[in-house]
């Protein structure tokens, strides 16, 4: 839906990312990229961020980089872990 947005995928699991690539690649999506990277790793400049399911504190720390880019954002952290931020 958005051919002029660059997307990048970040996730510490291979395995995740190799799921995302193939079906991005089913669908023939080119404008996606996939790095295998913890999100505090992560200091490119973007304009919106999502954290879906991420685990653990890495909401927190993916909203943190977020208020810090002056990005929108959505975050709907996983089971284990509730956001910090109110």
């Amino acid at each position: 839906m958005f051919p002029q947005v660059q997307f990048v995928l970040i996730d510490c699991k291979a395995r995740s990312l190799d799921i995302a690539r193939r079906r991005a690649q089913l669908v023939g999506l080119c404008n996606v990229e996939f790095l295998e990277a913890r999100i505090e790793c992560f200091n490119d400049p973007f304009d919106v961020g999502m954290a879906l399911h991420a685990c653990g504190c890495a909401s927190d720390i993916a909203l943190d980089k977020c208020l810090a880019a002056g990005a929108a954002y959505v975050m709907a952290p996983c089971c284990l872990g509730k956001l910090r931020h109110a």
